[in-house]
């Protein structure tokens, strides 16, 4: 029921050029994301992750904020999100944490 499976997830190079597109853009000091309505009846995930770092970190930071998403599921609605990571952040363990605090806080407000 609230796992975050294939379905939820956006994975083909036109789901994400909708992005492109949206005038919804919620900015944090940790990273962007975009939302864009969809046809699905429930929401779905897409993570661009720019930065330069090991496969660890991707795959944490990637599991962080399909964990937030994960909890916020009643919250999120029939859009799609797709969270975008510059390559300007130095990311280690106290970036995840204000990551994870700062998702959870901007859904509260969407």
């Amino acid at each position: 029921m609230y796992s975050l499976g294939y379905n939820r997830r956006l994975h083909k190079k036109h789901q994400f050029i909708q992005f492109f597109y949206s005038p919804e853009v919620f900015r944090t000091p940790e990273c962007v994301f975009f939302r864009v309505k969809n046809t699905a009846k429930t929401f779905r995930l897409g993570i661009t992750l720019k930065i330069k770092t090991s496969s660890v970190v991707r795959n944490k930071l990637k599991r962080q904020i399909r964990e937030v998403f994960r909890k916020s599921t009643p919250k999120l609605g029939e859009y799609d999100y797709n969270i975008v990571i510059p390559n300007s952040k130095k990311v280690d363990h106290n970036y995840i944490i204000k990551l994870r605090k700062n998702l959870f806080r901007k859904i509260e407000t969407l």
